[in-house]
């Protein structure tokens, strides 16, 4: 369940962006240049790879059992590699890879070797900026605070779209986006078979308007149409409209990311299923303080599918704050707290049967650099996790502490 959200942290978040439907999407950055700091580089082709043996050490309960917690030895290796190749600024492919071993020692069920593999091919003009990403996740990872189990799963998606500019302040995007989940056959949680109950198809299109308020800030707004199909449960397949505005930092403002909050219809094919009207939004802001801290702000509001049959969503929502401090040249502490509600409020058939799940995060790491801020870093972290919920089954806690060691040339 937790694991899900280091997992995301410390994965690739080009790969992770691709992976799933994220409303308001941003487009790719135009004016990124990741062949300048590769350490490879021929000609066009650049090359950055990377390993890391993280998430190293003892996990107090594997399973998150609230009575009978086990305890083993665990450990992940990881190589992720991003390159790709250039023509001047105009026509970029970039490639972005990760794979990784989870071992445990004891239960073996545990392991796996996961892999990601993404690609995105820009071109960049003054008045049209298209691009095409595809991508495709095997993982076994925890896939969020609902399902507390690994469970393996594919994740193809692929977006085409493109940026438009009509003078030097306004533009517009127009995207389209399709996304799959595809559980292994088999993978079973709490008594209910993954794949007929999540397997499912989803499409979305996307147009949303840009406007320069000034050199680092853009202010956005737009509209998208997703539609969802299951399998196996067709009852929820669901057709949902988006209406949102916000604002996007520039990489170089002294507060970069960006911030959305809209309006979502969600209504379901079939009448009887209860539809969602309301608020949703994320955001994820940072800013760095005295080139000796940086704090980084994160929120969000949205639906997700249920694995509960006589739930058709629930709505998931929370904050987030990390800190990342440098003490000295080669030493740094990380400090991460999260916050989540799983808010269940609306049934398929049956009499109400409203709860709420709380799940609270947090971890303190140290790490010491034996090169540069990029060099590899040797790292060391106590996590702490809990969840609350009115079904036992579903409240427990557990502290693990892990070793990191992040290599690269």
């Amino acid at each position: 369940m937790t694991r899900a959200v280091f997992v995301a942290v410390q994965a690739s978040a080009f790969v992770l962006g691709m992976a799933a439907a994220v409303h308001a999407q941003s487009s790719p950055d135009p004016t990124a240049t990741p062949w300048t700091d590769a350490k490879i580089k021929m000609g066009p082709i650049f090359f950055n790879p990377a390993f890391n043996l993280k998430d190293v050490g003892v996990d107090q309960n594997v399973f998150d059992d609230p009575q009978f917690p086990k305890r083993d030895i665990t450990g992940t290796l990881a190589m992720t590699s991003l390159g790709g190749l250039h023509f001047g600024d105009t026509l970029m492919l970039l490639i972005n890879q990760e794979t990784s071993y989870v071992w445990y020692r004891r239960y073996r069920s545990e392991r796996s070797i996961d892999g990601a593999l993404g690609g995105i091919l820009e071109l960049r003009t003054g008045l049209i900026h298209p691009w095409l990403r595809i991508a495709n996740l095997k993982t076994h990872a925890r896939t969020g605070y609902e399902i507390d189990a690994r469970a393996g799963r594919t994740l193809p998606s692929y977006e085409l779209g493109s940026d438009l500019h009509f003078g030097p302040r306004l533009g517009a995007t127009v995207a389209y986006t399709h996304n799959q989940v595809t559980y292994a056959p088999g993978e079973m949680f709490d008594n209910v078979d993954l794949p007929t109950a999540l397997n499912s198809t989803s499409t979305s299109y996307r147009v949303a308007g840009r406007y320069d308020l000034s050199a680092f800030t853009d202010l956005v707004g737009g509209a998208q149409q997703s539609q969802e199909n299951f399998q196996t449960e067709t009852i929820k397949n669901s057709t949902s409209r988006y209406y949102f505005g916000g604002f996007e930092a520039k990489h170089d403002a002294i507060i970069s990311g960006g911030a959305t909050i809209g309006y979502r219809i969600q209504q379901h094919q079939d009448p009887t299923v209860p539809s969602y009207r309301g608020l949703v939004g994320s955001g994820d802001v940072s800013f760095v303080v005295k080139d000796r801290a940086k704090f980084e702000l994160t929120g969000n509001r949205d639906l997700g599918d249920s694995y509960e049959a006589q739930y058709p969503f629930y709505i998931q929502q929370g904050v987030g704050v990390n800190a990342t401090t440098r003490w000295a040249e080669h030493v740094d502490m990380v400090t991460n707290a999260t916050a989540e509600w799983l808010l269940y409020r609306l049934v398929i058939n049956g009499p109400p049967a409203p709860r709420t799940d709380r799940n609270y995060v947090f971890d303190l790491g140290f790490g010491y650099f034996l090169g540069g801020v990029n060099g590899t870093r040797v790292g060391f972290t106590i996590e702490r996790r809990e969840r609350r919920s009115p079904i036992a089954a579903n409240t427990y806690h557990t502290t693990r502490l892990l070793t990191n060691l992040k290599f690269s040339f």
